[in-house]
């Protein structure tokens, strides 16, 4: 790839796309480019300085996947429209020039939120999760946000660098939470018109005096969301975790103690065995009790039928053993009682 003396070497080009995008180069163009698959020495210069132009404008992961996602429209539009001409599949150098083309116009296009994004990072960092809170944020990536809104930010951010904190976790939100009262459908995404009552609330904290008070609660109450952070997390390490899934371990699932055996020999269950030496142990114990008794006779089988009373006539049923007094009557007149 020949390059003139005033054009910047290929090289150069190229670690500055690696350093702001990674050495993924299949992140570097959208994914119907034929030259995601081919040498960097084969890339036209066209195409390749105007990908690294875009890329040395953006800041964040996001902000690659912004553009990247914006370039593929194009190339899809590109590609229906002119599949009449070309077939389904153009030919590889003219989506390349088309890309190029695309690449450029976009840059352009972009420009006022590149320069409204710069002044943002300068100030509060590069990420939009230094500048609000994950609930508030319109999209991962500050060029997909309202144009309006990155102006406003951007004018406050380089006028009050030390204000990010109060504007992202006291401001914003209670901006926010007035927009979205009594609308329980109502976005939770920051507006123009939240940033803007927040930053009067912001002038009225410094006019009366309250910004080193506000400051001071919002420290604390960070610190004490950090601190119950660290020992949720230190809990988590502390409990067992299965070597095969990762997740806690759970012997009991009751409050109490699982005893099983408290007893130093293991615990039997009911067996033949275990019936048999029952049975055998029975009757070892009734012949030691005789034993220790001599003077009482054993009884046998014979007494106990002798002992047991003669069977008689049962009474009437309901009688109990009486006659009735009529029937009772003539049985004691007939025997002259």
């Amino acid at each position: 790839m020949n390059t003139s003396p005033d054009q910047p070497p290929t090289e150069d080009l190229v670690a500055t796309l690696s350093g702001k995008w990674g050495d993924d180069k299949l992140k570097w163009l959208p994914s119907q480019s034929s030259h995601l698959y081919k040498d960097l020495e084969e890339w036209p210069r066209r195409l390749l300085v105007a990908i690294t132009a875009l890329a040395s404008r953006t800041h964040t992961d996001e902000d690659r996947d912004f553009v990247i996602e914006q370039l593929q429209k194009k190339v899809v539009e590109v590609i229906g429209r002119d599949s009449i001409t070309f077939g389904p599949w153009m030919p590889s150098e003219q989506l390349a020039d088309q890309l190029a083309w695309d690449a450029e116009t976009l840059l352009t296009n972009l420009t006022p939120a590149f320069d409204r994004i710069d002044g943002l990072s300068s100030a509060w960092g590069d990420h939009v999760k230094s500048w609000l809170q994950p609930s508030a944020i319109p999209h991962s990536s500050a060029l997909a946000w309202d144009y309006k809104l990155l102006r406003l930010m951007a004018r406050f951010a380089t006028t009050y660098p030390r204000a990010r904190l109060v504007m992202k976790e006291h401001c914003v939100p209670k901006a926010i939470k007035t927009r979205t009262m009594g609308n329980p459908n109502a976005s939770l995404k920051v507006t123009s018109t939240d940033w803007g009552r927040a930053n009067s609330m912001y002038a009225n904290i410094r006019k009366t005096g309250r910004l080193p008070h506000v400051v001071a609660e919002i420290e604390r109450r960070l610190l004490s969301e950090q601190d119950a952070a660290n020992v949720s997390e230190a809990k988590q390490q502390e409990s067992p975790k299965d070597n095969n899934t990762g997740y806690p371990v759970v012997t009991n699932s009751t409050s109490y103690p699982v005893v099983t055996n408290n007893t130093s020999y293991p615990v039997v269950t009911n067996t033949p065995q275990l019936r048999q030496a029952k049975t055998a142990g029975v009757a070892r114990d009734a012949k030691h009790k005789r034993s220790r008794s001599p003077n009482i006779p054993e009884i046998s089988e014979e007494a106990v039928q002798k002992a047991k009373p003669k069977k008689t006539l049962s009474s009437p049923a309901g009688s109990r053993g009486h006659l009735p007094s009529s029937k009772r009557a003539r049985h004691f007149h007939k025997r002259g009682i």
